[in-house]
């Protein structure tokens, strides 16, 4: 347990970008794009908390920085001029 950590990684200055397999045996993958918001569910909410969670546009987990760059080098600009 450490309160200072959890409070940092709910708070707005995080961001998880999840890839777009739904983690199931049957390879069904989402069809959102790259920074749409994530469907959460209880289960995610009690593994993350309240992070805040968008898709990063492929179910390829080596190739999810790649395709989600634009979105998170927009998160990082958004926070440095904070």
């Amino acid at each position: 347990q450490n309160p200072d950590l959890e409070s940092f990684l709910e708070s707005s200055r995080c961001l998880y970008v999840r890839n777009n397999s739904l983690g199931n045996d049957f390879g069904v993958k989402c069809d959102k794009g790259s920074g749409q918001p994530a469907d959460t569910d209880v289960w995610w909410k009690h593994r993350f908390g309240s992070l805040e969670t968008v898709w990063a546009g492929t179910a390829e987990h080596s190739a999810m920085c790649w395709v989600a760059r634009n979105v998170v080098w927009d998160f990082f600009d958004k926070h440095l001029s904070q």
